[in-house]
């Protein structure tokens, strides 16, 4: 198989103090040694040495550690060296020190792990932080220290639905344990988006009508936007930001269904169009960014990031949920929610989705006062992907959201 073509090797730490683990590790990497140059350390001040002494992409230390433990290394990368990416490996991310590891790494894996797994995970990563053009951007989004950590409901849930058969049963019985999630879901089961005819009055019978994607959707964003509902900001709402990501997302997967992508596309239509504008979150740590962008009425908000930014929420976005070790076509479906021509198959798929439902969004909301958030959809591209003559019946369905009603 030929191998691609690596123009510079990433820099990679393994912490483990078992040197059998590290042997292990330095074994099954010989086969990626075109793309990394790895240092294994079986301490976490040996790491810090490393770190203190050359650039490093990414660190995957080990969590039961004597002496200094991965967590305590983590808190001294956090703090010296932010554009790092840090991952933990777990026995299980049952136990409490899990949740706090969570915290501090971008991600969270269990061990045992395939090293495929994690050459893929560091990978994607480093990719989407390559797209971010300005370093001095990169380095403030890793290092804030008000980045959103992936709820720790989040990885409860993934790791069970890694089972072989997740139950709503069980996640019932996870999410019950979180009173403010569960009343979260209720709200929404029950709001105009997803046009309930009855009332929904108890966890399990929302999951029911939901199914599990949805409610792992759901969990992950409302665990994000929660961070920042009790903040104020004059010149951006939180609220308002949270209807659009919920909007977005469910006429993303009814797209989805009208184009008759797979199930898993579906979900990942969905998901996608929820989480899309979390980049604009974390774009609220900027000092004075969104009063800047509210003096500028005359061009799109997009275009002013990158005027100002070098970059968007877009790939903000994109580059957290790398981070958190979400599907690489979900990262792709946020990353390029604006410009699916830098990335698209020329097919429908669920970057398309996302990418037409936004658009319809501001076209058809109610009380449009024709703010330029946008530049116009672009039919041409749509031509391209045979999915322009569906744009009116999915302006149809828009419109049925917004009067809550079913889309379909």
């Amino acid at each position: 198989m030929r191998k691609p073509v690596i123009n510079k090797k990433r820099q990679i730490i393994f912490v483990d103090d078992d040197v059998y683990v590290l042997k292990g590790y330095q074994r099954a990497l010989e086969p990626f040694a075109y793309a990394w140059d790895v240092y294994f350390c079986t301490t976490g001040p040996e790491a810090l040495t490393i770190l203190g002494r050359q650039p490093i992409d990414a660190i995957i230390t080990d969590m039961r550690m004597p002496g200094m433990t991965g967590i305590d290394l983590l808190e001294q990368v956090i703090q010296h060296y932010p554009s790092v990416i840090r991952m933990i490996m777990s026995g299980s991310i049952e136990e409490p020190s899990a949740y706090r590891a969570a915290s501090l790494a971008h991600q969270l894996m269990a061990k045992p792990c395939e090293i495929q797994t994690i050459f893929g995970a560091v990978e994607e990563t480093c990719h989407l932080r390559d797209k971010l053009s300005d370093k001095r951007l990169v380095k403030i989004i890793t290092g804030l220290k008000s980045l959103p950590s992936v709820p720790t409901l989040y990885v409860r849930l993934i790791k069970e639905f890694e089972r072989e058969q997740p139950t709503l049963a069980k996640v019932g019985e996870i999410i019950s344990m979180d009173i403010a999630m569960t009343a979260k879901i209720l709200q929404l089961v029950n709001s105009a988006f997803f046009s309930i005819p009855y009332k929904v009055s108890n966890l399990n019978q929302a999951l029911s009508i939901l199914g599990l994607n949805t409610i792992k959707s759901l969990v992950l964003s409302v665990g994000v936007f929660s961070e920042y509902q009790n903040r104020s900001f004059s010149a951006f709402s939180i609220e308002e930001l949270w209807q659009h990501s919920i909007f977005v997302g469910n006429l993303s997967r009814a797209i989805a269904v009208s184009a008759n992508l797979s199930r898993a596309e579906q979900d990942e239509a969905q998901m996608a169009g929820i989480l899309h504008d979390v980049g604009k979150l974390i774009q609220t740590d900027i000092p004075g960014f969104y009063r800047l962008l509210s003096m500028n009425t005359k061009i799109p908000e997009i275009q002013m990031e990158y005027h100002y930014l070098g970059t968007s929420h877009a790939e903000i976005g994109a580059y957290m949920l790398s981070l958190w070790g979400l599907p690489s076509t979900v990262i792709k479906a946020v990353a390029f929610h604006h410009k699916p021509i830098a990335e698209t198959a020329f097919k429908m798929d669920s970057i398309f989705c996302v990418y037409i439902a936004n658009h319809l969004y501001y076209d058809e909301r109610p009380n449009n006062k024709n703010a330029l958030t946008l530049p116009p959809m672009d039919m041409q591209l749509l031509e391209q992907i045979k999915a322009a003559h569906m744009v009116e019946e999915w302006r149809y369905m828009a419109q049925r959201i917004f009067a809550g009603e079913k889309p379909d």
